[in-house]
């Protein structure tokens, strides 16, 4: 929809109900407007046209002219009124034709998304984000253990507890009850790993009975945390048992598990937290290793599985006992108002100009201003939206990075013409355990969303359909790298730019960078638009610096990243300091925020919206409310009646 054209947009007027009922003499007035009042008016070479120059003249021209169209024919019909030259009547059914064909394409999501153009033509200064607070203490040494770093019996248990977890089967006996040794598995060296599992049922195998607990099948992101947290404990455990044998059946031992937990806690700066989910994991790990031995449906009768329980909940009371020292500094480096939170949304938006402010270095104030990259402008009116959603309507993230345009995002039209989107979320298309989700977004983000939909996403697939289009999203010429290359051959001969305030060194260091970015750009071409061939998800990744992730999914860690970033640098500009709030945070502060306006009789409701309870929504507000907060409205006159 990018380059439609004035003639395309007439053509789909016409396919229209509302051009059905238009009138006998539609064509012939929209003609006569164009033709005597709009493009001579748009194009001051078209004084006088006849009708199959306005033809030839819509087919070449963007619809985007039709912006201004009922300002500038009210003007013209004004001064032919005054000049005799068009009756009141006639120029009226002019005006009329002109409104309803502007009234429908006003009501056209591609038209708003092609119109909407951000009235901020310089982006505002932006200081020097400082560098964000870290809480945790200790040496960050890797420990974990890589998968190519094991040997064949430990991804043998991998693979049959990964079956056990995410497709819910039973254990493979040769796994589970009768655990191998590491030398037992030397003659599977070499194997495929999907070889270790082609066997028959063995004979001593017993189906579950009615009493054997259900298997319910857990999220793939859920496993990969469980083998996140067994990889980590294997690797300490290689590092200070090497004797043992990486089996699963490690985990489960609470001596050496409780010793990991407190190894991280002095060494890794973490909180009792990390037990918790240590203890949840050697949970799940227990269920896998006894499945055939237990009996019971609530597995009472497995003594290891109940001792477990025991060592997750002191961790747990540990953890809420440092949670409530922790949790004033933590949200310290986070917390912003509601109210500063929508400032935000507002600064990210100034920030997609498409000109950069550059600033004197003396003054600190800005001298002028610079034309900004295609890739960079997207990025940000990307970030924009992705904060703006995530304030207005703080839901899990993971439901945002899922948007499909016609499938989890509708849009609809309200009996006023007015558009809105709906969100809808199969259960089993989410990344957490919870029920489909369908809820409307707010209206406020609808200008954002067609705007992203119907103008940049197409311009994201167009960057990737040629090598030409592909250096000039990312603002290189052909003929950049070739520059680049001449620049540091002269610069090791001595020869720099005399304006320059570099050494040579620095010069030539800062030219190779260049120069290596271009050559990753390039390189990468090859495989990008795969990236886009494989998902048709609204948001995606931009590989600002990996570009062979440019056109994949925004996953979580990277939609952490830039909302978590963006904010920091919007609130050190606009408050002096840099609150580093990311996605989860955003629901704390609206519930809050509810609360605080008087509107806490709309917990439910809300809660429905962002998807807890008014339970869970009451706890995230407690969290981060003062007392000063909580009484300052009742303490003047509490005892009246």
């Amino acid at each position: 929809m990018k380059n439609l054209s004035l003639n395309q947009a007439i053509q789909k007027w016409r396919t229209s109900p509302q051009y059905e009922s238009s009138g006998v003499n539609t064509d012939k007035f929209l003609n006569i407007v164009l033709r005597q009042y709009l493009i001579p008016q748009i194009n001051q070479s078209y004084s006088t046209m006849t009708v199959e120059q306005v033809d030839q003249y819509i087919s070449t021209q963007s619809v985007l002219v039709l912006k201004d169209a009922m300002t500038i024919f009210d003007l013209v019909l004004d001064i032919k009124v005054k000049e005799g030259k068009v009756k009141s009547r006639t120029g009226n059914n002019y005006r009329c034709t002109l409104k309803k064909f502007l009234d429908w394409l006003n009501q056209q999501p591609w038209w708003l998304g092609l119109s909407l153009e951000n009235s901020v033509k310089v982006t505002p200064l932006q200081p020097k984000l400082p560098p964000q607070p870290t809480q945790k203490k200790g040496k960050q040494v890797r420990i974990s253990l890589k998968l190519d770093e094991l040997p064949a019996y430990s991804l043998a248990q991998l693979e049959d507890y990964r079956r056990f977890r995410v497709e819910g089967l039973p254990p493979d006996n040769l796994n589970s009850k009768h655990p191998m040794g590491k030398d037992d598995f030397n003659c599977l060296r070499g194997l495929p790993l999907g070889d270790l599992y082609v066997t028959n049922t063995p004979k001593n195998y017993s189906f579950p009975s009615s009493r054997k607990p259900k298997l319910e099948c857990i999220d793939v992101s859920t496993y990969k945390r469980e083998k996140e947290d067994i990889l980590y404990f294997w690797g300490y455990c290689q590092q200070y048992h090497p004797t043992k044998n990486l089996h699963l059946d490690l985990i489960l031992d609470l001596d050496l598990l409780d010793e990991f937990v407190y190894w991280a806690i002095d060494h890794r700066g973490v909180t009792h937290s990390t037990g918790v989910n240590m203890a949840k994991t050697a949970i799940a790990v227990c269920k896998f290793k006894n499945y055939h031995r237990t009996q019971r449906r609530n597995w009472s009768d497995i003594e290891e599985l109940v001792e477990l329980k025991n060592l997750r909940n002191e961790y747990y009371e540990e953890y809420q006992r440092e949670k409530k020292q922790l949790e004033p500094q933590k949200w310290a480096n986070k917390e912003l108002t509601h109210d500063q939170a929508r400032q935000v949304v507002d600064y990210l938006y100034a920030s997609c100009a498409p000109r950069r402010s550059q600033k004197n270095r003396t003054t600190g104030e800005r001298t002028f201003s610079y034309g900004r990259d295609i890739s960079a402008v997207a990025r940000d009116v990307q970030t924009h939206l992705l904060v703006k959603l995530l304030v207005y309507t703080p839901v899990r993230q993971e439901e945002i990075r899922y948007l499909v345009y016609g499938e989890s995002l509708i849009r609809k039209v309200d009996a006023e013409g007015n558009g809105y989107y709906e969100v809808y979320l199969e259960k089993h298309k989410l990344d957490y355990t919870g029920e489909p989700r369908h809820y409307r977004l707010p209206k406020i983000t609808t200008a954002d969303l067609d705007h992203w939909i119907f103008h940049w996403c197409p311009i994201l697939r167009e960057a990737v359909e040629n090598i030409a289009q592909w250096q000039k999203f990312w603002g290189y010429s052909p003929l950049k790298t070739e520059r680049l290359e001449e620049r540091i051959k002269k610069a090791k001969q001595g020869e720099i730019p005399p304006q320059t305030k570099k050494t040579t060194s620095e010069y030539i260091k800062e030219q190779e960078r260049l120069l290596k970015a271009a050559n990753r750009r390039l390189d990468a071409f090859s495989i990008v638009g795969a990236n886009l061939q494989n998902h048709n998800f609204i948001f995606m990744m931009f590989g600002k610096h990996v570009t062979e992730a440019f056109g994949k999914p925004l996953d979580v860690t990277t939609t952490w990243i830039v909302v978590r970033r963006a904010i920091a640098k919007a609130t050190f500009a606009l408050f002096g300091e840099a609150k580093w709030t990311n996605p989860h945070a955003l629901r704390h502060i609206a519930e809050k925020h509810l609360r605080l306006i008087g509107k806490g009789y709309l917990a439910d409701s809300f809660g429905a919206l962002i998807g807890h309870s008014a339970k869970v929504g009451a706890e995230y507000a407690a969290q981060i409310t003062t007392e000063l907060e909580q009484t300052q409205n009742i303490v003047d006159n509490w005892w009246l009646e």
